[in-house]
Order: structure tokens, then sequence, then C-alpha cells
């Protein structure tokens, strides 16, 4: 057993066990904003071996 005592353990590690929240379900962008990053890289990648 450990003889770290809990008040040296990370906060974020303390109460990890107790997040019980439901996370949201990933969802995409709009098809609009996805061609845009699609074009945006298209064109920075072009640039970039010129």
């Amino acid at each position: 057993m450990s003889t770290i005592p809990n008040s040296a353990i990370p906060h974020a590690y303390v109460h990890d066990e107790e997040d019980n929240r439901e996370r949201a379900p990933l969802t995409l962008p709009s098809p609009a904003v996805l061609v845009a990053g699609a074009v945006a890289l298209v064109y920075l990648i072009r640039r970039a071996f010129r």
C-alpha cells in the first residue's frame, strides 16, 4: 500500500471516480464547414509545395 497521503494527490485524480456524467455523443460539423475545411487544407498543401 502507498504511504502517499490523499492531500498529495492532484485534484483531478482525487475526484476522477465521482464524475458519472454522461458524455454527449460526438457530432460532426455541418457539411459546409467540412467542405470549407477541406478546401482550405488543399489550398495550404498546394501552396506549401509550390
